[in-house]
């Protein structure tokens, strides 16, 4: 009944250009799925991470798989876009991308230097703060790791400072290069204008980190990428406000006779040019303009990358599907039509595949009607409102056989994928099993390798039977050796006593 995240097979390529990639995934699904042609009848969804190889628009793998299979919807994976909404906002607001920079900094200059690191642990010790070590933010992540390298310096900021300006002021602790790099990282950290970025900076990620969060999660459907993005919109909104704004970078900054103070340590305002005061209100001015500037620019990318997957027509359609946006049922002779053309949209998109089910059109029409009635008392019994997924994965099991036609369109809207947030933690499994040592494991030994970690089979619901029956089944474990028994001997002449009379 509930839909299922199976590993299927690795496929070696000759090229990892779009036709190789296809010729894989063709063999993947005739061969080790066993499907035959019958793939083309059942394969309704493809989900890729947004490379050009796979979502091309001309030649992609997805337009390849299109050809064969009429009916199938390409997506881009719903992580990877938010990711990319994010490195398109670092390009477009320079001091965002100067903090992002110093995360890097930060990071290199701890990971490269085992002395350095211990320095910040005793600095940490000093001052009573269990130190996170700073995080790599670069490169292919995901959002959450951006979190935490902003963690690992405000949180432990005060001791970050104290190991830096030992660094500094002390000349016999650490290379020449060591106190060079430690001044300019000091320099940056200590600064008003670093620290109100990194304070609006913990309220932005913690708010777009959780909406990746969703995106990765495998209970997630595509409900939550239409809520999750409606909320993401309205809370970016209202951060834009001056005042909202002013109200974060508040926190916990103080300032007294012109010095300003942040967890103990004496933040510097920078030098005054002309015409511009070096105070904590201008500073707090310029990041404001900043911050605006970043939401607005998210705003902008989110819509870019998001509105035409949600416009899309057959997922559009498939929100009515949400009884939280049904209406009472006084209020729902308005909305009838619109449901019935949602439910229409779903089926002329899917009317192959749909038919070979023997589904019915007018069937599913008056059952919808009757399954709602059904919904709505279900739900009034309820206090809590149970999640998207959960509720009709039950309503399936329970009322399967009186609801059979509708049943078929809500499989097909629970099926639709939203990341490939699984095929990128497998990329991470197999690196692990290929270590140096296996670098060289034949395709068919690293799927069978990989398949057992990523099953869903515990110990105590695994059968091996049928495991130990195909390994005795399969031929001779070691065909070169010989079967146990008596060994025959070779014949041996008597030894000859000649040798020993002639020694005597």
């Amino acid at each position: 009944m509930e839909p299922a995240t199976v590993f299927v097979a690795l496929k070696p390529l000759e090229r990892g250009d779009a036709s190789h990639i296809t010729e894989a995934v063709v063999s993947a699904l005739e061969e080790d799925l066993e499907l035959g042609d019958s793939w083309k009848d059942k394969l309704t969804f493809a989900c890729f991470d947004g490379a050009p190889v796979n979502m091309g628009h001309v030649s992609g793998v997805g337009v390849r798989l299109q050809e064969d299979c009429p009916h199938l919807i390409v997506l881009q994976c719903c992580a990877h876009r938010l990711e990319l909404v994010f490195k398109d906002v670092l390009k477009e607001v320079p001091y965002f991308s100067t903090v992002h920079d110093m995360f890097t900094t930060v990071y290199k200059f701890y990971d490269n230097s085992p002395l350095n690191w211990q320095g910040l642990k005793n600095a940490g010790e000093a001052l009573n703060i269990q130190v996170l070590k700073p995080t790599k933010a670069s490169g292919t992540r995901w959002l959450p790791h951006q979190e935490r390298a902003l963690k690992a310096i405000t949180r432990d900021h005060p001791a970050l400072v104290q190991h830096l300006g030992e660094l500094v002021e002390q000349g016999a602790v650490g290379s020449g290069d060591s106190r060079d790099k430690a001044r300019g990282i000091l320099e940056v950290v200590k600064s008003v204008k670093f620290v109100l970025f990194t304070l609006f900076l913990a309220s932005y990620l913690d708010l777009v980190c959780s909406v990746s969060r969703v995106f990765q999660d495998n209970e997630s459907t595509v409900e939550s990428v239409f809520r999750r993005v409606e909320s993401v919109v309205k809370s970016l909104t209202k951060m834009c406000s001056p005042l909202k704004l002013t109200r974060i970078m508040s926190e916990e900054i103080e300032e007294r006779d012109g010095t300003v103070l942040w967890k103990g340590t004496t933040l510097q305002t920078g030098r005054p040019q002309r015409g511009r005061r070096s105070d904590l209100v201008t500073q707090r001015e310029e990041v404001i303009r900043d911050c605006q500037q970043i939401l607005n620019s998210t705003l902008h990318h989110l819509g870019r990358r998001f509105d035409a997957m949600l416009n899309q027509s057959v997922l559009s359609a498939a929100r009515f599907f949400q009884f939280s946006s049904w209406k009472e049922e006084d209020e729902d002779q308005e909305d009838e039509d619109w449901e019935e053309d949602k439910l229409r949209t779903i089926y002329r998109h899917f009317r192959r595949p749909l038919e070979l089910k023997g589904f019915q059109l007018q069937g599913a029409l008056r059952e919808w009607d009757e399954l709602k009635t059904v919904c709505r008392a279900q739900l009034a019994n309820v206090r809590r409102p149970p999640s998207f997924k959960d509720f009709w994965v039950s309503m399936l099991r329970r009322e399967e056989e009186e609801y059979r036609n509708v049943f078929q369109l809500l499989r097909l809207v629970l099926t639709i994928p939203i990341h490939t947030a699984e095929c990128e933690r497998s990329f991470s499994l197999m690196n692990r099993v290929k270590t140096d040592w296996r670098s060289c494991l034949d395709p068919k030994c690293l799927t069978s390798l990989m398949t057992i970690p990523l099953s869903e089979q515990s110990i105590e619901t695994f059968d091996p039977e049928p495991a130990i029956s195909l390994w005795w089944s399969a031929g001779k474990r070691r065909p070169s050796t010989t079967p146990y028994g008596p060994r025959p001997r070779r014949h041996q002449a008597p030894i000859s006593d000649t040798s020993s009379e002639e020694e005597q």
